[in-house]
């Protein structure tokens, strides 16, 4: 059977206007971490004059809708507010206005669209606690940052999987006396401090003391449950993260109390 061209075209344009909606846009900037529901709520729209985006132009509407991202039911619609008469910021070279929905408050994942233009937001969560997942991913960074622990994919991700590694740390031995295997130490475990092969004491002092001092001023945000080897031990994941690191430093302590104050490669290269 023929297909029938005009049905053809409304679909093609049913597609490409899904798409075109679901563009997220450079021009609506929310909180992706999230809002408090009882909070202030506003997001910022820009309008490029100078900078290297200043060929990128945007007119926004008067009125801004707050979309349901699950369905895109319209919950939520509130005029623009213009920032300081419509001059450009020096800073960001932008003009700009605010969208305030501060006045809604249900929970629930949204997103910003403005129906003159099609431009929308990234979606966003509006609940009691929107920073539980972001604490959780910044401090899962140490996880993947482990020297001599391979990334399962249970616990890393099929996309950030890795073997055990390093496992010449089991040997290590003192810069100033190579060759003397008595010198030789088990040096596995720690965090890598950075994107080379070296671990250190000295760094490792300020992020204990801070990740420390967090669980401390806050311990019940802190759960045993972000999917680490460690997980459902009950004891708080941040906790089993920072004896990761301390069983490693207790390595670096010299029988006499003094301690050793990094590992590292001697020989690297420098790709340019």
């Amino acid at each position: 059977m023929k297909a029938n061209p005009l049905i053809i075209t409304l679909i093609a344009l049913f597609f490409l206007n899904v798409v075109k909606a679901q563009t997220i846009s450079s021009f609506i900037h929310v909180d992706q971490f999230g809002y408090l529901a009882d909070s202030d709520k506003v997001a910022v729209i820009s309008n490029p004059q100078i900078g290297y985006n200043a060929n990128d132009q945007y007119q926004p509407g008067q009125d801004f809708q707050l979309r349901n991202a699950s369905d895109d039911e319209l919950v939520f619609t509130n005029t623009l507010q213009v920032w300081n008469d419509g001059n450009t910021h020096p800073q960001s070279g932008d003009m700009g206005w605010w969208f305030d929905f501060s006045s809604f408050h249900d929970v629930g994942s949204y997103y910003i669209f403005d129906p003159a233009t099609d431009e929308r937001s990234a979606i966003f969560n509006i609940n009691s606690n929107p920073y539980a997942a972001v604490i959780q991913t910044a401090t899962k960074m140490f996880y993947y940052n482990r020297c001599n622990a391979p990334k399962v994919e249970l616990f890393a991700g099929f996309n950030w999987t890795d073997g055990d590694n390093f496992m010449q740390d089991v040997d290590v031995r003192s810069v100033l006396d190579q060759d003397n295997t008595s010198t030789s130490r088990d040096l596995t475990g720690g965090w890598f401090d950075a994107g080379d092969y070296n671990k250190y004491v000295t760094f490792a002092h300020n992020t204990l003391h801070q990740l420390l001092s967090a669980y401390e001023n806050n311990p019940d945000i802190f759960t045993d449950n972000w999917n680490i080897p460690e997980s459902n031990n009950g004891l708080p994941d941040l906790l089993d993260e920072i004896k990761w690191e301390l069983d490693w430093l207790y390595k670096m302590v010299n029988g006499d109390g003094t301690v050793i104050l990094k590992m590292g490669s001697l020989e690297f290269v420098i790709n340019d």
